[in-house]
């Protein structure tokens, strides 16, 4: 369950994620349908899901802070 989360620490998540996951084809009647491998809808995910946003509170409390990319 830390995939996710390892994939971001390494830098890695824009090259990870913006790969269309593949899998079986679970809605298949009989054998031969559901071993069929199906490509899954690819959820777009840029470097706006990378960096989160920083909250406005600190933005202006610490001047020195700049709002992340895309935010």
């Amino acid at each position: 369950g830390q995939r996710f989360w390892d994939i971001r620490r390494w830098n890695q998540a824009i090259s990870e994620f913006s790969v269309a996951p593949q899998g079986w084809n679970v809605g298949g009647e009989t054998v031969e349908e559901f071993y069929q491998v199906r490509t899954l809808e690819l959820a777009p995910y840029s470097l706006k899901d990378v960096l989160w946003p920083i909250s406005q509170t600190n933005v202006s409390v610490n001047n020195n802070l700049v709002q992340n990319p895309g935010w």
